[in-house]
């Protein structure tokens, strides 16, 4: 079997866009690679023809000024003394430019005077695909050459499988003339072949305070198998640049003179901790790289960009007071540790 399959398969079963109706978990397993998967938009979409002529890229670039809540006062917004710089996000699966995710990203925006542009992944709404490494990768850079503006410093924010792409574009050749200098990567991966092949320590992962988990349910089960067919299968060869794409952990050390802020939950499922550990030593080995890792206690996958909102945008605004809200976000207590380990972890992250 030709090593470029196996490569491009495992990428369109990740990167997968979100039905209008639940299917059955084990046939959208079986069949989301054959047919690839839609989510519902929001209305206000735009849209950006490729240079090569295959379809047009779904985005939306949200401004402070656009989604005010009605309980929000403008002269609340935080941050107004600073530059206001633009935010591209890659988001988590099954997640781009439906209504509550673009309506969630726009409070952000005018709570913290910054602009946010997201994107549809190829295959997701009506942007085509296939969604291969290549395609999502040339999509995000010229999207992103589109709306940066000449002298407006950008800021890039993967989230989950988001941090494939955003690891790109901080590090690739291509992309060096972007000035990047600020890359957030919540809930980061090695690679694609080691993001499958963590399925199978789910069995063993304990919640809070070293609690006993409730049974995996039985969609859980097979992937758990899945991942240790896996395992077993690439473990060996999971170096092979063949099988392998989105090599993080590989092209860490190309993140020179960046400023790196990584966010991982302490009790993520989806995306073992280990992973982010592994990229941030890696980061270490080189001098010039500055990165720091904030671990959010009792937090699993879906929540950790949530709860995490504060660390992000001081972050993003170089505020001076940013160790205090490391402090407070991660002794808040919410809804998030309440329900982590209740129902599916996994439904829509941003």
């Amino acid at each position: 079997m030709p090593t470029s399959y196996i490569k491009n398969f495992l990428t369109r079963a990740t990167f997968r866009g979100k039905p209008h109706i639940d299917y059955i978990p084990l046939l959208r397993l079986i069949w989301r690679y054959f047919f690839p998967l839609k989510i519902i938009q929001y209305t206000s979409v735009q849209t950006l023809p490729r240079l090569d002529g295959t379809g047009s890229i779904e985005y939306v670039l949200i401004t402070p000024d656009e989604f005010i809540a009605d309980s929000f006062s403008i002269s609340k917004q935080r941050y107004q003394n600073k530059s206001k710089k633009l935010v591209y996000v890659c988001h988590g699966v099954g997640r781009s430019l439906d209504e509550k995710s673009v309506r969630r990203w726009g409070y952000n925006a005018s709570q913290n005077n910054v602009d946010i542009v997201v994107h549809n992944y190829p295959s997701y709404g009506n942007t085509p695909g296939p969604a291969t490494e290549e395609r999502i990768c040339r999509d995000a850079d010229e999207l992103l050459r589109y709306v940066k503006k000449e002298d407006q410093e950008v800021v890039l924010l993967g989230n989950s499988i988001g941090c494939g792409p955003i690891m790109w574009l901080a590090t690739a050749d291509e992309a060096q003339d972007l000035g990047i200098e600020k890359v957030v990567l919540i809930s980061a991966w090695t690679s694609m072949l080691g993001l499958w092949s963590t399925l199978v320590p789910e069995l063993f992962m304990r919640g809070p305070n070293n609690a006993e988990r409730p049974p995996l349910s039985l969609k859980r089960k097979f992937k758990c198998v899945v991942g240790s067919i896996l395992f077993k299968v690439f473990g060996p060869i999971r170096n092979r640049d063949g099988y392998d794409s989105f090599q993080s952990l590989k092209t860490a050390k190309k993140l020179v003179g960046k400023d790196v802020l990584m966010i991982h939950g302490e009790f993520d499922r989806t995306v073992p901790l280990w992973h982010c550990k592994q990229i941030k030593a890696e980061m270490e080995k080189y001098s010039d790289v500055k990165a720091r890792l904030e671990i959010m206690p009792d937090c699993g996958h879906v929540f950790t960009r949530l709860w995490s909102d504060d660390i992000i945008w001081g972050f993003v605004h170089d505020d001076e007071n940013l160790e205090e809200i490391i402090k407070t976000a991660k002794e808040r207590r919410g809804p998030a540790k309440e329900i982590i380990y209740k129902g599916n972890e996994h439904d829509g992250d941003d």
